[in-house]
């Protein structure tokens, strides 16, 4: 399959069929590529996450100082 029966696909089809086959397409036949991508969001994911978890670590810290600040004042 090309870039050119895809198109027809969407043409002739809708987008959502031709999203779908390119999908396809972009996993199982051209392997490399989908590998170098699917490994690169992975690196992405864990980089989201561990900032993620350091945000909830910068916020916990900031709950027990506002805690402090309020038990101060009573």
């Amino acid at each position: 399959m090309t870039m050119q029966d895809i198109i027809k696909l969407v043409v002739d089809n809708g987008i959502a069929v031709a999203c779908f086959i390119a999908f396809i397409y972009f996993i199982f036949v051209d392997k490399k590529e989908s590998n170098d991508l699917f490994h690169s969001t992975n690196e992405v994911l864990k980089s989201i996450n561990e900032t993620l978890i350091k945000m909830q670590v910068n916020l916990q810290q900031l709950n027990d100082r506002v805690e402090k600040l309020e038990k101060g004042k009573e």
